[in-house]
């Protein structure tokens, strides 16, 4: 059995929706975090709170989970995988959500103001609003 190829998209929201995209037609499976925290959040909370001050919200839960475990919302979107997925993006990670994972990381930046601590297993690649050159470089990498 060969092993899974992971990769989790950090860094800048935009980069990693295009990313995620492109990840996707190459035939990865993707999951978000994001949704995963928003569809627990949502037993919580009534829709117009969640309308209201969703991205509150989900960071909040975000967080409590990840006091409980560093790697809590991780595992559970994981957990949902299908056994048959061989290539998946989690497409809105955190640099602290992937530390000791054996995941590629791609650290997707807009090149300003973005540092970027070395990590050996950290690959960035810079989106300066030239999609070609962005889709070239995600499939340089893989």
């Amino acid at each position: 059995m060969n092993p899974k190829d992971i990769i989790a998209l950090v860094g800048n929201r935009e980069s990693r929706k295009i990313a995620t995209q492109i990840l996707k037609e190459q035939g990865y499976y993707v999951v978000s975090i994001d949704s995963k925290v928003f569809e627990f959040a949502s037993q919580f909370f009534e829709e117009e709170e969640l309308d209201n001050h969703g991205e509150q919200i989900i960071s909040e839960f975000r967080e409590r989970g990840k006091k409980a475990h560093q790697h809590y919302w991780l595992n559970l979107v994981m957990i949902g995988v299908p056994d048959d997925k061989e290539r998946i993006v989690i497409s809105d990670a955190n640099m602290d959500e992937v530390v000791n994972t054996p995941f590629r990381v791609l650290y997707l930046t807009d090149g300003i103001n973005n540092e970027v601590q070395n990590n050996e297993r950290l690959e960035v690649i810079n989106y300066d609003g030239n999609n070609a050159e962005f889709t070239k470089k995600i499939h340089d990498i893989l």
